[in-house]
């Protein structure tokens, strides 16, 4: 066996031609320098470390940006090709961490929804559930957050319209296309037709 080194990797090449590239890291572990025969049992093993080892990197990286779901995670990983096992894993030592935590996320999320652009609480569900966060998870939370969805949709017809009605339908098309419910917009529009 002959050995090739290059900045993050040892390259190793066997007498039957094939060759194994290892992080530095993982050649040190298993004190591969002193191995005269590498077993098939120990490649796998070697190979599997090292894709763990370099699909928590990439995850560790994704999650710089901010908090992220499980299941984004999960899905951007299995995107670049890393294998079920492996993602599972990274995501469990992640979690206990602390790095991966969807209630913090959603949490985050509706604070940051309910100051900006008003929507309703449908639409927050819809929105969590599309980021990974199970729908009952989402709906327990909302209840802490005392969503008003009939003063939301007040305060959207007053910031749009300023008072002035003009359109029935326009204004039921706008507040159903931010998740509010019917009985909701029924109630808005008849106080701002009387």
């Amino acid at each position: 066996m002959t050995i090739e080194e290059s900045k993050k990797y040892f390259t190793l090449y066997f007498d039957n031609r094939e060759s194994l590239s290892v992080l530095k890291e993982t050649y040190f572990m298993y004190s591969l320098y002193e191995l005269e025969e590498v077993t098939t049992q120990l490649i796998e093993d070697i190979k599997k470390r090292d894709q763990l080892i370099i699909c928590e990197i990439v995850a560790r990286k994704n999650l710089t940006g901010g908090l992220k779901t499980k299941s984004r995670l999960f899905f951007m990983l299995s995107n670049k090709g890393y294998k079920e096992s492996i993602i599972e894993q990274v995501i469990n030592k992640l979690t206990k961490e602390g790095l991966l935590d969807d209630v913090a996320f959603a949490n985050k999320y509706i604070s940051k929804k309910i100051r900006g652009k008003k929507i309703s609480k449908n639409m927050l569900v819809n929105l969590l559930v599309q980021e990974g966060i199970d729908e009952n998870i989402t709906i327990s939370l909302l209840e802490k957050f005392h969503i008003n969805d009939y003063k939301t949709a007040k305060l959207i017809i007053d910031k749009k319209y300023k008072g002035k009605v003009k359109e029935v339908e326009k204004i039921y098309k706008y507040l159903s296309s931010k998740g509010f419910e019917q009985d909701v917009i029924f109630a808005i529009l008849g106080k701002e037709i009387t």
